[in-house]
């Protein structure tokens, strides 16, 4: 198997059908799989390649902080334009 290998269906069966084009002992030799957080292909990848480290792509944790980040930003904005209004319109035409 090669490195960088990319999958173009992300469908579960599309991905069982892809690594059993590869033997058991190919698979197995597997030491590490980078990969996004998507939980069908963390279930296949246990599955397919047993002595394998998974290791989540740099993209995909900068991804969810930034989106963990924005979502606790507005959810603090939104209270501050509920309870303090004056201090909102400072912050919004700053």
């Amino acid at each position: 198997m090669k490195a960088g290998n990319i999958i173009e269906d992300g469908k579960q069966q599309s991905l069982i059908r892809y690594f059993h084009r590869y033997s058991k002992e190919a698979r197995t030799a597997v030491k590490t799989i980078s990969m996004n957080l998507y939980s069908p292909y963390i279930s296949v990848v246990k599955a397919f390649f047993p002595n394998a480290k998974i290791v989540i792509d740099r993209f995909h944790i900068v991804q969810l902080l930034n989106n963990t980040i924005n979502s606790m930003w507005i959810a603090v904005i939104n209270e501050i334009k509920k309870s303090r209004p004056t201090d909102y319109r400072k912050l919004k035409n700053q």
